[in-house]
């Protein structure tokens, strides 16, 4: 990992744009991005103050327009500026470590004090975010939101980290509770984690913990479902070698066909990449 003076350089050259006031704090996935030397194009700012006055402020300053998000007593004002967005909220607590502490993961439970240049890590994000682990901030992370089962494993593959063993097992105990997630937000989580080269590792970490059948019940009936004498395999294990498969062309499309890689290559994006994932995954569920 890069070093902190490097790794926030982002925001240290940009003090017009994130206005220096006393209570004012950078959150969650956008500090674990610039420690790990990513550039973010989204922002999270918590601020002590009115929330709409500074929205305001970085409009301003990148000429970005105004949008009100949320409902009553969730309130996000949001900036968009190009290809940037920032969210603006009030604190969630009566102090950065209190609104910290109601987040999902260490990584994403760090803030960043915008007055005085401080890193805020009440919760050991820096140390996981060094040993690539996503660890659950609290036992009940889950409930309070469902839908991040299926967010650790997004930000797994995105990240190459690997997911806490004591989160696994809480994953596993409450994996039920996706289904009360909204159905747009799990195809957000889901087809970012579908468009990364590395899916099929984080899918099968997901069939383990009984989270992809919870997802998919259709997906679970394949199991023990037997096939004709053409097939080696239950419906099941064949959809996730099928998918398996493709991941391996996909990646390396010269290896399996060389006459056409290059095509191949100009055609697939993550986008494209998700679908296709997607479209292996399911391609058997009729039977």
């Amino acid at each position: 990992m890069k070093s902190l003076t490097a790794s926030l350089s982002a925001i240290s050259l940009l003090p017009k744009i994130f206005p220096q006031t006393k209570g004012s704090y950078i959150i969650g996935g956008s500090i674990r991005d610039l420690l790990l030397g990513r550039i973010p194009t989204d922002y999270d700012i918590a601020v002590t103050e009115n929330p709409e006055k500074y929205a305001k402020e970085i409009a301003a300053n990148t000429t970005g327009h105004l949008v009100e998000m949320g409902k009553p007593g969730q309130t996000i004002i949001r900036v968009v500026s190009g290809d940037n967005i920032f969210d603006i909220t009030s604190l969630n607590g009566k102090s950065i470590e209190d609104d910290l502490k109601k987040r999902d993961f260490t990584i994403n439970a760090m803030a960043y004090a915008l007055s005085s240049g401080e890193i805020i890590d009440c919760l050991g994000g820096l140390r996981d975010l060094a040993d690539k682990k996503i660890r659950m901030v609290s036992k009940n992370v889950f409930r309070k939101d469902p839908i991040r089962l299926i967010r650790a494993y997004r930000i797994g593959a995105c990240l190459d980290f690997e997911i806490e063993s004591q989160t696994v097992s809480l994953i596993r105990e409450n994996a039920d509770l996706i289904q009360n997630s909204a159905g747009e937000r799990i195809r957000v989580e889901l087809f970012k984690m579908l468009g990364v080269s590395k899916s099929y590792y984080y899918l099968s970490q997901m069939a383990d913990a009984g989270l992809l059948m919870a997802l998919f019940p259709d997906l679970g009936r394949l199991i023990g479902c037997l096939q004709n004498r053409h097939h080696h395999y239950d419906v099941f294990e064949h959809t996730m070698k099928a998918y398996y498969h493709l991941e391996t062309i996909l990646n390396d499309p010269g290896k399996l066909l060389p006459d056409t890689s290059n095509q191949i290559l100009q055609c697939i994006d993550e986008d494209s990449t998700a679908l296709l994932n997607c479209s292996i995954l399911l391609h058997d569920i009729g039977k």
